[in-house]
Order: structure tokens, then C-alpha cells, then sequence
């Protein structure tokens, strides 16, 4: 697990300068504090993720989908990665953390679709943020995206590292102090560092593991570096066993920032959660963060006008030491995708300007330069290298050089043998002014005229930057900002504003507690956050991600979300702008393809919208979802049938149909047994039949009497038969049935 404060220092050799102390205090940003209207950053960077969501989740495991964009200018090295931040408690805890392998390059206003897995550790147990995040292996934050809460349950049970009891300290040193892993150590290349974690054995069995180390350059996003083996023994846990475990950490050889990240593994397998910190090695150390082109293809007498970001640590550190100042020369060489030079190296001293973020680099183009590849050395005064990226860029905007060697070659031996064979053919027979003559002379000519031939050439996100005067320090922020939608917003959609700090501090080595806020305003009316919170603060570095989500009004018009930036209560800010459009009205038609029906009979319902996102359809119990369809019911008396459909912006219509159902007329028929009359004194059975009814009764009469049939059953029957007394007089037997 990583703390929030982890990452503080990290950012700082992102841009500009680490200013390290122990000794700092949060401050958090009230939006309602800014009484003047917040300063214009600086705008680094236009990447921005779009779109970003949760496709599919299946407990721990998540298929997530989003798209990278990017604004204005050429951007190399673009990465990305998943946080899972802990909600729990106060203090927002970064409990993963996956980087990507792919490294992009984003040309001028483009992007790109991506899908991604992810798979959260199997002992977590919560409600948690994911959230998508941006930046390149210099630590340099593009965007941020918030996906939402999701709620995971243990799959295993395994060993838990607590990150809040782990403290680590300087081997063999002077120094007894105990540091907190949220902060960063600064150490000799003769010393090394321990920790010390409380870890609990959740599972029925003894375990038997040993460490695990991955060590990165500045960050998580940065590349996987070279050091000692560190500690190798191994710790038994019995079952439900809780107890301190200790370590000597692994090392870098070079001064430097490292991030490094511990876990327990049995057999090779990890078994355990994972603890990060950050430690810096003291020394001479500059870093270069990030790179700007202007084009992906230069001419010969272009002038490539480019610009980077560079940072050195200097100011007082955690110990007490501070870094001897030294100049950095840079130099900077292009070469083609052959490694061709594509201009003369450029070698220049840099100077440090808070001022100006970004140090403008240009360079005489000497030779067509395709996928051109921009190194950039920093080395110090003793020539010693500091750090050294290349930026490769593939070129889209022209199509690539071929190399027609090869095929020159082929041709020529082709046509070689060709002529040899008709030469050998006919050698006896050409002479001046001979046909054969004549052809072999057109084939040469074909041969020059091949070769001269083949020989032929063919804002809706971004990365902020603000300086502040605070008393006689110069003060920094810089930090990503972004909106999950910048275009596409409907009445009552919600909106959610997303921030990352990368960086903060003072020149003067005091402590810097920076912070970012948002506030949100559309058609002059102030909205309110549905789940407020401070998108990112942090001591002297860089923070977790944070995110604001704001329900729109139920109108339309344009709006900006405003972001406030915060040191030690001196505010600046950026604003991006967004419009919100009315959706077009949902329509809806529902109907019956009869009206009227007989009892018993279905029911046959339809229905077809217009502008709508889902609907649904209810009768007792059907449920739909379909923009239009139809189903059958069978109803026993009028129904009323109701279709809803929703469209964008929470609208909604409703529209119904009633089917009247009527009972059909029963009908009867009697019959008697007899063919015809029966002698006097004797009896007869009468029969009788009914269609849609529910009851019959018989009624006779004669001469003598007359009253309800004799022999009848009662309740009487839709059907059935009864025989009659014996009869003195012709009787009459009369049959009515009803529903």
C-alpha cells in the first residue's frame, strides 16, 4: 500500500526542484475563501482522458475502456495507469497502483482508444476509488479521471502488511531517527536503509516467505532499475500469527530518486499486499521530464523549434544536508529512424527560471528528418551524465523515405543478363544501323532512364503551471486538471472535475502545503457538489488524485468549471469551459392491435420511441427494456397498458393503452333421449349443452304443474343430463344459461 503523502517529493523532481522537511502541516482549500479572481496558469500539456469507464466488474477484477486525446503540440512517452485509493479513513491511502507497459506518442489533436484489465489484490475488503491516471516516466501528470466507487470482497486470505506501522531508518548510522514511509530519506551511497512493518497472517496455515523489491526511477511510472539484492531471509507465520517484521532494503548504486515498492512472495508467488516509499541517494542529480515538438517531420533548413522540462534537487533535504550546486550543460542531438545526424549536436549551459517552466530548445535542421529521435544529456561540471532520454516520435504527417537500393540493384542485374543473352544471341549480326543494334541501344536507354527514375524522393484537460511570489520566496504548483466530458454534456448529466498535484515547493527550502479545489458555474448559478471533497492536497509533493461530481441544471447554456490552486494560502487557478445542450424530446407511441377482445382472448401490445435511451413496459410482471417491441398478455377484465421511456438528461414520457374486454353471449341447447313421444306413466332423460357460460338452471311446466326441473343438478351445470319423473302430460323443459 502507498500512502497519500508518498508521493510527496516525487512530483518535485518532475519539475523543477525537491524541497524536502519533516516538519509540514496540510492546509485544505476552501472555494469559498477566493475573493479575487484566481491567476492564469501556465498550460503545460493537452492530454486529457476521455470517456473513461467501467465496462465490466466481476468482484476484484475490471474491464475499463477510455480514449487519450491530445491538444496542441507533439506528446512522447504518454503512459497510463489505475489508482485504487482506500475511502475508509481520513487520510486517503493509495492501496494499488498499476502502471501500463505501452508508451504513446500523441500527435496534434488526436486519440485513441483503449481497453484495459485490471485485477485489485485478492485480501482487499471494501468500498474504494478507482481512478485512471496519466503521466510519463518522468513523473510528468498528463490527466486524471475518476471511474467511481466499486466495492470488492477478499478472494483469498493471505498475509496483510499495515502501511501505517511501517517505519524504516538508516543502517549502521548515527542517526536513530524512525521515519514515516510518507516520507522521503535522504542517504549516502555508504549507508542503507531497514524497515520494519506489523503484518498479520489471516489464513488457517503456516506460511513460510521472504521479500520482495521492485525499484523504480522517481516513481511507479518510471523505469525499473538495477540495485543490490537487499534482504533475502525468511519469516514463518503460524496461523492468525501477528508480529514485526524487519528488513534491510535494497539499494540504487547512483544518486538519485527511487520508488520502491515491498511485498512477501512464497515460492515465488506474492502473498501479500505491498508498501511503497521513496528514498533519495544524495549527489549531483538533474532529470529531464518531459519533451515538446512542434512537428514529427523536419526538412532540411527547418529549424526545429522544440522545448523540454528539466528539474535538480537543491534545498535542504530531510537529514539536514543540502546539495552542492553545480552548472548543467545540456546537449541535444536529433538523428533520423536510420540514426542518421539530422542537424549538428547543440550543447548549451542551463539556467533555472521559475518563471518559465519550460526551457526552449531550437535546432538548425541539416537533413531530412523522418521519425526523428531527440536525445537530450545533462551532465554536470566533472562531465558526469545526470540523465539522458531520447524522444522518438514516429512521423505521420509524410509518408516514409523507401529505400530504392535494393531494387536498383535487381533491376540492373536484370537487365545485365538481358542484354548479355541478346548480345551472345546476336553478336555475329550487329553492326552500325542493324535492328539488333537498335534495340540493344532502346534497352540502355531504358537501363539510364529506370535508374534516374528510382532515384527520385519520392482543452478540455491539461498540465498547469503557477508560479507565486509568497514574502521573498518564489513558490510552484504544478498539477494536472480535467472534465470527464468536454464536449457532449446534456441537461441534469453530472459532471466530475478530476486533479492531480505533481508538484510543489519554494525556492528558499521552506515547507510548501499546496492544494486544488474546483468550483463549478453554468448560466451564472453556482453549483453545488454531490460529493465534496478536496480534489488533491499535499505537503512539499505530489498528492493522490481527487475528483468534485456536480449535477447540471435541468437547462442548458455554457458554464466553466474553475480550479483553485493553493500554497501556504496564496491562490491561483486555471478555468475550463464546457456547454450544456438540451436533448432532443423523447417520443413514445404505444397501441393495441385490438382495442376490443372477448374474454380469454391475448392481448396484443406494441410499442416505438423515438430519442429515448431504455424504456420499460409493465403487465403484472413483463419487464423490457427494448426502444420498441411488443408482447402479448391475456387479461380478464380492461387494462391499462403503460410504456416509459428515458431519454438523455433524466427526461422521460409516458404514454398508455386500454384493451376493453367484453364477455361473450352464452347459448344453450337441450335435447331429449326419445326419438319422438313416450307412452303415458313413463319417464324420459333430457340432455343439455352450453357455450360461454359459467351457469344454466331448467325450468319445466304442463298441465298439471310447473316449477324448477326435477332431477336438475343444483348449482347447475353448463352441461349434463337428468332423467324426469314419470310424465301424465306433454312437459316443456326450458334451459337458461348466463356468465
Amino acid at each position: 500500500m502507498k500512502n497519500l503523502a508518498k508521493l510527496s517529493f516525487v512530483g518535485i523532481i518532475f519539475i523543477f526542484s525537491l524541497l524536502l522537511s519533516s516538519n509540514v502541516s496540510a492546509t485544505t482549500v476552501k472555494a469559498t475563501a477566493i475573493k479575487a479572481k484566481p491567476a492564469e496558469a501556465i498550460i503545460l500539456a493537452e492530454v486529457n482522458i476521455q470517456n473513461a469507464k467501467i465496462d465490466k466488474q466481476d468482484n476484484n477484477n475490471f474491464d475499463i475502456s477510455f480514449s487519450l486525446s491530445n491538444g496542441k503540440g507533439l506528446q512522447t512517452g504518454v503512459k497510463y495507469g489505475v489508482e485504487l485509493i482506500s475511502k475508509s479513513k481520513k487520510i486517503q491511502t493509495v492501496v494499488d497502483e498499476k502502471i501500463y507497459d505501452e508508451s504513446l506518442t500523441l500527435h496534434e489533436n488526436s486519440s485513441v482508444e483503449k481497453t484495459i484489465k485490471y485485477t485489485a489484490p485478492n485480501m482487499l475488503d471494501g468500498v474504494y476509488s478507482l481512478f485512471l491516471t496519466s503521466k510519463n516516466e518522468a513523473n510528468f501528470p498528463f490527466s486524471t479521471a475518476y471511474l467511481g466507487e466499486v466495492r470488492i470482497k477478499p478472494v483469498m486470505r493471505g498475509l496483510a502488511i499495515d502501511p501505517l506501522s511501517c517505519v524504516y531508518y538508516v543502517n549502521n548510522s548515527k542517526d536513530k531517527s524512525l521515519y514515516l514511509i510518507n516520507q522521503v530519506v535522504d542517504i549516502d551511497t555508504t549507508e542503507s536503509l531497514g524497515i520494519k512493518c506489523v503484518t498479520f497472517n489471516s489464513g488457517s496455515k503456516e506460511v513460510q516467505v521472504t521479500p520482495s523489491f521492485v525499484t523504480n526511477e522517481k516513481s511507479v511510472y518510471g523505469k525499473i532499475v538495477k540495485t543490490d539484492t537487499g534482504d533475502t531471509k525468511t519469516e514463518t507465520f503460524k496461523a492468525l500469527e501477528k508480529k514485526v517484521i524487519s528488513f534491510t532494503l535494497p539499494k540504487a548504486s547512483l544518486p538519485g530518486l527511487y520508488f520502491l515498492t515491498m511485498g512477501l512472495k512464497q515460492d515465488k508467488e506474492e502473498v501479500s499486499n505491498t508498501i511503497s516509499l521513496t528514498y533519495l541517494i544524495r549527489g549531483n542529480i538533474a532529470s529531464i521530464n518531459n519533451l515538446f515538438l512542434d512537428k514529427d517531420y523536419y526538412r532540411e533548413g527547418d529549424v526545429a523549434n522544440t522545448s523540454f522540462m528539466w528539474s535538480k534537487v537543491e534545498g535542504k533535504l530531510l537529514r539536514g544536508s543540502s546539495p552542492k550546486d553545480s552548472p548543467i550543460t545540456l546537449t541535444a542531438t536529433i538523428k533520423d529512424y536510420n540514426n542518421n545526424n539530422c542537424a549538428k549536436p547543440v550543447t548549451e549551459n542551463l539556467v533555472r527560471d521559475l518563471s518559465k517552466p519550460k526551457t526552449e530548445l531550437l535546432i538548425n535542421i541539416t537533413k531530412n528528418c523522418f521519425n526523428p529521435t531527440i536525445t537530450l544529456t545533462l551532465r554536470d561540471s566533472s562531465n558526469t551524465v545526470l540523465d539522458e532520454k531520447s524522444f522518438t516520435v514516429q512521423t505521420v504527417s509524410v509518408k516514409k523515405p523507401i529505400n530504392t537500393t535494393p531494387f536498383i540493384i535487381i533491376a540492373l542485374l536484370i537487365l545485365a543478363v538481358a542484354i548479355f543473352y541478346m548480345y551472345k544471341k546476336n553478336k555475329n549480326t550487329i553492326n552500325p544501323g542493324t535492328n539488333n543494334n537498335i534495340k540493344i541501344n532502346i534497352l540502355i536507354l531504358f537501363v539510364f532512364l529506370f535508374g534516374t527514375l528510382l532515384f527520385t524522393n519520392n482543452a478540455y484537460a491539461g498540465s498547469y503551471y503557477e508560479q507565486m511570489t509568497i514574502g521573498s520566496a518564489s513558490c510552484y504548483i504544478a498539477y494536472s486538471a480535467s472534465i470527464d466530458k468536454p464536449t457532449g454534456y446534456i441537461t441534469n448529466d453530472t459532471l466530475t472535475a478530476s486533479a492531480t498535484i505533481g508538484a510543489c515547493g519554494c525556492n528558499d527550502g521552506r515547507a510548501a502545503s499546496c492544494g486544488i479545489q474546483s468550483t463549478v458555474a453554468q448560466g451564472g448559478s453556482l453549483l453545488n457538489p454531490t460529493s465534496p471533497q478536496t480534489l488533491s492536497t499535499m505537503e512539499t509533493g505530489g498528492g493522490c488524485p481527487g475528483s468534485y461530481s456536480y449535477q447540471l441544471p435541468s437547462w442548458g447554456g455554457s458554464g466553466q468549471v474553475n480550479f483553485i490552486s493553493s500554497i501556504n494560502g496564496s491562490y491561483g487557478g486555471t478555468g475550463i469551459a464546457f456547454t450544456v445542450s438540451t436533448p432532443p424530446a423523447v417520443g413514445l407511441n404505444v397501441w393495441a392491435d385490438n382495442n376490443v377482445i372477448t374474454l380469454g382472448s391475448q392481448a396484443h401490445i406494441n410499442w416505438a420511441s423515438t430519442n429515448a435511451t431504455s424504456c420499460i413496459s409493465t403487465d403484472g410482471g413483463t419487464y423490457d427494456t427494448r426502444l420498441s417491441g411488443d408482447y402479448y398478455n391475456t387479461p380478464t377484465a380492461d387494462k391499462t397498458y403503460s410504456v416509459t421511456c428515458f431519454g438523455a438528461g433524466g427526461t422521460n414520457i409516458v404514454k398508455s393503452t386500454t384493451v376493453y374486454v367484453t364477455t361473450p353471449t352464452p347459448t344453450v341447447r337441450a335435447w331429449k333421449n326419445s326419438a319422438g313421444s313416450i307412452p303415458y306413466n313413463t319417464t324420459d332423460t333430457i340432455y343439455w349443452s352450453s357455450t360461454n357460460a359459467t351457469s344454466c338452471s331448467c325450468y319445466y311446466y304442463n298441465t298439471q304443474n310447473s316449477g324448477n326441473c326435477p332431477g336438475f343438478p343444483t348449482p347447475g351445470g353448463t352441461s349434463g343430463q337428468f332423467d324426469t319423473p314419470s310424465l301424465l302430460s306433454n312437459t316443456t323443459y326450458n334451459f337458461s344459461c348466463s356468465n
